[in-house]
């Protein structure tokens, strides 16, 4: 899991199974998930309706929304890029932005139980969780070259527009905290 994350562009030279991949990202997805759960059961005031928020959390919802949510982006990117790689695999595409959406998610649920307790470094965690973005990047563009096979123009196009996607959501959330704060 270690050399998707941090060095993928050895781990999709190699000619990956798509089960293996999509089994590779269950582990930190899970964890995760408990994460968010444990999270919203210090958010709720009832311990036993946050234990079951919880529950109903981590094990019945938010595993297959996750895998279904990625399935639904990996369709619609693979609308687009079937104008420029007419052969592209539904499954690999698929693989490859779990990969690279199971690392933001990952963090990012950390990050969110950080920032409820230490709301004061809030940019330090908005640095954070711009380098899971940067690694995600990596994942998506070496696993869409080496993997799935598709061209270097088209994969630079489509994440060129999840950067700018990025930093517009991004900015509009600072200018939000800004105005609350």
């Amino acid at each position: 899991m270690l050399t998707l994350w941090i060095k993928p562009h050895r781990y999709f030279r190699h000619e990956c199974r798509p089960q293996t991949i999509f089994l590779t990202n269950l582990a930190p997805v899970s964890g995760a998930t408990i994460v968010l759960g444990w999270t919203l059961t210090r958010l709720v005031e009832d311990a036993r309706v946050g234990t079951v928020i919880s529950m109903l959390f981590s094990s019945i919802l938010a595993v297959p929304v996750f895998y279904i949510v990625n399935f639904i982006i990996s369709i619609l990117c693979c609308m687009f890029l079937v104008f420029f790689n007419p052969n592209v695999s539904i499954a690999k595409v698929y693989n490859v932005f779990l990969s690279g959406n199971s690392i933001i998610f990952t963090f990012n649920s950390l990050f969110l139980m950080v920032i409820l307790n230490y709301e004061s470094h809030f940019y330090v965690l908005l640095l954070f969780s711009w380098i899971s973005f940067i690694l995600a990047l990596r994942v998506w563009y070496f696993g869409l070259l080496q993997y799935a096979k598709l061209k270097k123009f088209s994969v630079i196009l489509l994440l060129s527009f999840f950067l700018i996607c990025s930093l517009t959501f991004t900015y509009k959330g600072m200018t939000l905290y800004h105005e609350t704060a």
